[in-house]
């Protein structure tokens, strides 16, 4: 009986290490998942269903509901959205990502317009999209998604046991269940958020050809990761090169470029408040080390203030058009924050 004992302890301490520190998803697995779609009388399938691995719900589905900090992240609020102005005020009750409530109330520009959305019925061709035509709605995870193993046709079988195994920190694979790429995830998702309690984005400076020769490295950034569906802007190109490996800066806004390369110059000296540079949450910048949070002195050395997509956008969606996280039309005049003038500071 002795020898049973001790075999079941050591199993069972075999099992508590291999599984992961922090994991995102806890308590019963009735929460998400049915066996037979009854209970009390009652079906348990919602928007649709059966579901893929047995789940009760889809990924919209599952990730709608109004944000409180706390259990599952909220990506649709279908009523008391608050975003504020830039999503960053206290009181605003989006994430990191922003919010789906704006493009599923029938403003197409303000939000990737995936297919379990109720209002999303057709394609739409990815701003930018090099890859021909692009013939299908967005998903969440897959092919024609940005979560997940996008090599899996079937965003159910893209994103399965993503949510069993993520943990929050920083992360070189899978970040925000992003198949390949890097960064350091707030444990919040950014429901409170401050230059010290943020997410931090893998960046590289496209415009340092030592980063640019390294095509591994720069794949696993954010930039690279937006780039799959609306083109890489700043590569090589017979497109106005400058010669540096980017793009002419007048032919679109630059991305994956690192500010601390122009750093003494006084239209961008004053981000994060000149000669202190913290980081600024209304325009967040990337870094080359994801190792922890960049929170001030981002002109302290190269690779801390870099220029990505997710510096004037969010994932889900904002109020404003393009999704572009503050209403830059209203520059100049108006009464909330445009955040181009947290880079251009000369001109605020």
């Amino acid at each position: 009986m002795k020898l049973h004992i001790r075999a079941l302890l050591t199993f069972t301490w075999i099992l508590l290490i291999a599984l992961p520190a922090a994991a995102a998803i806890t308590g019963q697995c009735a929460d998400c998942h049915t066996m037979h779609n009854s209970q009390g009388g009652e079906a348990m399938f919602s928007n649709g269903g059966p579901h893929a691995g047995l789940l009760k719900n889809d990924c919209v589905g599952c990730h709608t509901g109004i944000n409180t900090g706390s259990g599952t992240p909220f990506v649709l609020t279908v009523s008391s959205v608050d975003y504020k102005n830039t999503g960053t005020e206290s009181g605003h009750n989006t994430l990191a990502g922003g919010n789906f409530y704006w493009v599923e109330n029938g403003t197409d520009s303000t939000g990737h317009d995936v297919t379990t959305l109720s209002n999303v019925t057709s394609a739409s061709e990815p701003p930018g999209y090099t890859g021909g035509t692009f013939g299908t709605t967005l998903t969440c995870a897959g092919s024609t998604g940005c979560h997940g193993d996008r090599t899996k046709s079937s965003e159910y079988e893209a994103i399965s046991g993503y949510h069993h195994n993520n943990a929050s920190g920083a992360v070189t694979d899978g970040y925000r269940f992003l198949d390949g790429i890097a960064g350091y995830e707030d444990t919040n998702w950014e429901f409170t958020v401050s230059n010290t309690d943020h997410n931090q984005h893998k960046g590289v400076d496209k415009h340092n050809s030592t980063d640019d020769s390294t095509p591994a490295n720069y794949a696993t950034t954010i930039s690279y990761l937006c780039g799959i569906c609306h083109g890489d802007f700043h590569n090589s190109s017979s497109e106005i090169s400058t010669g540096n490996n980017m793009q002419s800066a007048w032919l679109r806004h630059p991305t994956d470029y690192d500010m601390y390369n122009v750093r003494t110059k006084d239209d961008y000296a004053g981000y994060g408040t000149a000669g202190i540079n913290n980081y600024d949450i209304v325009a967040p910048v990337a870094s080359t080390n994801i190792s922890s949070v960049i929170s001030t002195g981002v002109y302290s050395a190269s690779g801390k203030a870099i220029i990505t997509c997710i510096s004037c956008h969010r994932a889900h969606g904002t109020p404003y058009q393009s999704i572009v996280r503050w209403d830059y039309k209203l520059w100049p005049g108006g009464t909330n924050t445009d955040g181009c003038q947290k880079c251009h500071t000369a001109k605020d």
